[in-house]
């Protein structure tokens, strides 16, 4: 503590550097009194722990300096486009210039509540991000407590999941093996969509890690696809897959399947490629080439579903599995879920319904007795 007498009376001195710079900053006061002095002194001290430096404690510059220092070098792609997702709506609601010590706990949950029109998994991984971010905060001593302690995330209800009865997987199923595809530009192979949708039911799999699969992961002597990687669907320009890793590092797994689905595979592939499903340009399958197919596929035959899209057939095969009595753990596991908490969210419609089949076969067990 910088207090020194200065005549008849106190002067107080605080020093402190900025962060980004080093700079030096100094400001004093006098004062009639040595308890005056070294008050005035202890209040510039908490209030410079508290974040009142305007120059560097915004909440967005205490966001991304967490996220920079702690997180970005940590985190798998699809993680940080998470945090960048989260970023953004900070500044959409708060600006760049909202200081975190005057970020109250009402104008947090204002901040939550303008989410509202999101999902709410996406309104808890905005308010974790931020909870961490905050959290951070009133460790460095930016500010004396969290205001994201007390809020309330909302955000829409999940969506009852879209999925194939029995009949109509088996009717996609005939369709895409007997499919005769056109032959793909300047190659022998035909076109890959249809064997995809076949192996998305078949397999679970998520559209990115099926576009990505190449030969070198597909075992036809054990029947096995390994999922070690995935690619960029969203591309329809660019021919060159753009590798990045699994969604999750459970999404890394084996997937046993059906040795016809590898024999189907195995038609598609011509000298040179490296990927197994290509469409008739030899490019990578994207997101929107598999949804028009499936669509198209879709009114062929007969099946209505405005609601039905890609990642419904994953839905499909998971519903298949339950209504056969397969183990909610195994399917988490095959899905390459984190944990079965994932998957009996997600899930918790179909569970519901395979509840009910269950109690009816229950109360049969016991009126029979």
């Amino acid at each position: 503590m910088e207090v020194n007498k200065r005549g008849k009376k106190w002067q107080a001195r605080y020093r402190w550097r900025t962060p980004s710079s080093n700079k030096q900053h100094t400001i004093s006061k006098t004062f009639a009194r040595k308890s005056d002095a070294e008050s005035w002194w202890t209040k510039q001290k908490i209030e410079h722990l508290q974040g009142m430096n305007q120059a560097y404690t915004t909440f967005l510059w205490v966001f991304d300096h967490y996220y920079n220092t702690y997180k970005k070098d940590h985190l798998r792609e699809n993680t940080q486009n998470s945090w960048n997702f989260a970023r953004q709506h900070i500044i959409d609601f708060f600006g760049k210039d909202k200081m975190i010590q005057k970020l109250t706990n009402d104008d947090y949950q204002q901040f939550i509540n303008s989410l509202n029109d999101l999902s709410h998994s996406s309104v808890e991984l905005i308010n974790q991000c931020c909870t961490q971010v905050l959290e951070y905060a009133v460790q460095q001593g930016y500010i004396n407590r969290n205001p994201s302690a007390m809020v309330h995330a909302g955000g829409q209800k999940a969506r009852k999941v879209e999925y194939l009865n029995l009949k109509q997987i088996k009717a996609v199923l005939k369709y895409c093996r007997n499919y005769h595809a056109r032959r793909r530009e300047h190659k022998p192979g035909a076109v890959g969509t249809a064997c995809l949708i076949e192996a998305a039911i078949l397999s679970g799999a998520r559209l990115g890690e099926l576009a990505g699969l190449t030969w070198d992961s597909v075992d036809d002597k054990n029947n096995i696809l390994h999922i070690t990687r995935q690619i960029d669907t969203r591309s329809r320009k660019d021919p060159t897959p753009k590798f990045r890793d699994t969604k999750t590092d459970n999404s890394v797994r084996d997937i046993p399947v059906p040795a016809y689905l590898i024999n189907d595979m195995k038609k598609l592939r011509c000298d040179g490629d490296v990927l197994v499903f290509y469409t008739q340009r030899n490019k990578p399958v994207s997101t929107s080439s598999a949804s028009r197919y499936t669509h198209r596929m879709l009114k062929k035959l007969g099946i209505n579903n405005k609601n039905f899209h890609f990642h419904s057939f994953r839905h499909s095969h998971v519903a298949l599995l339950l209504s056969k009595g397969v183990d909610i753990y195994a399917i988490s596991r095959r899905l390459g879920h984190n944990n079965i908490r994932t998957t009996l969210q997600i899930y918790s419609y179909l569970l519901t319904e395979k509840e009910d089949e269950e109690n009816k076969k229950i109360l049969n067990v016991l009126n029979n007795l």
